[in-house]
């Protein structure tokens, strides 16, 4: 069993062979909804629901409401997370893993085993209150003979980051794909040209944090992963240049890194 933090100090999405669950923090169920999905209120902010074709509300998951986080209520960021599990509402049981919701937590992208490989989905809901529509395949991340998976959206939601994989985990591929609007389709994604600055033999788990940097995992040839940054460089000349995060863990693995909403806390897999 592993564990993805996709949401600082709110919801942690855990992956097992029957079924996606989530584990609360703090805000994931608000103060006024309960964990079994009744609530009292609905967001004012949330926006309107949208299809999945478009992708408009698949989002980098990165956002917290600072309302309940930076001292305005009750929530603790700092608390430990609740150590009960519930499934997910409306996501089926299965080989799922890789979840990310939303920041207004009505959209989640997950990976779920199908025919011998992973394949991105995505499922929409209007709001906190009801459970996931039905998923659907997310279209510009379709690559057949490759598990697709980490599925991330800049802050502005025109870019999508996600990584592929050879059906026995290995051989990781970050690919990039665009949009001209939230309310269009992503272009099929292409391998990220940006991530060819670095010698390595796999590339794996991206991450945008809010500020547009794109964080992930990178091995060389005999060596374990180790985390990057490709910093957002608007205007650079030559392109951004991927940068090593500097964090160390001997020789274990680093991987699937995320960021808080400040930027100030990296949580990661070693």
């Amino acid at each position: 069993m592993s564990v993805s933090f996709v949401r600082w100090a709110a919801f942690a999405s855990l992956t097992t062979a029957a079924v996606t669950v989530s584990a609360v923090a703090c805000s994931s169920f608000g103060e006024d909804e309960s964990p079994d999905g009744s609530e009292t209120s609905t967001d004012p902010d949330a926006p309107a629901e949208a299809s999945v074709a478009d992708g408009a509300t698949l989002d980098s998951a990165t956002g917290v409401d600072s309302s309940k986080v930076d001292g305005g209520g009750p929530c603790d960021p700092m608390a430990p997370f609740n150590p009960s599990s519930m499934p997910v509402p409306g996501i089926p049981a299965g080989d799922t893993y890789s979840a990310r919701l939303t920041k207004d937590e009505t959209g989640i992208s997950f990976s779920r085993y199908e025919e011998g490989y992973y394949k991105l989905k995505i499922a929409l809901r209007s709001d906190r209150s009801v459970p996931f529509s039905a998923e659907q395949p997310l279209a510009a991340a379709s690559h057949p003979q490759r598990s697709v998976a980490g599925a991330t959206v800049s802050s502005d939601q025109l870019q999508l980051v996600y990584y592929t994989t050879e059906a026995d985990g290995g051989d990781g591929t970050i690919f990039h794909s665009t949009r001209l609007g939230v309310a269009t389709s992503f272009s099929p994604g292409i391998s990220y040209a940006a991530l060819a600055n670095i010698d390595a033999v796999t590339r794996r788990d991206p991450f945008f944090a809010v500020n547009g940097d794109l964080y992930f995992a990178s091995r060389e040839a005999a060596a374990p992963h180790a985390l990057y940054v490709l910093p957002n460089v608007p205007g650079a000349t030559n392109g951004p240049v991927p940068v090593n995060t500097g964090v160390v863990s001997g020789n274990a693995e680093e991987r699937a890194p995320v960021l808080s909403f400040d930027e100030l806390t990296m949580h990661f897999q070693s």
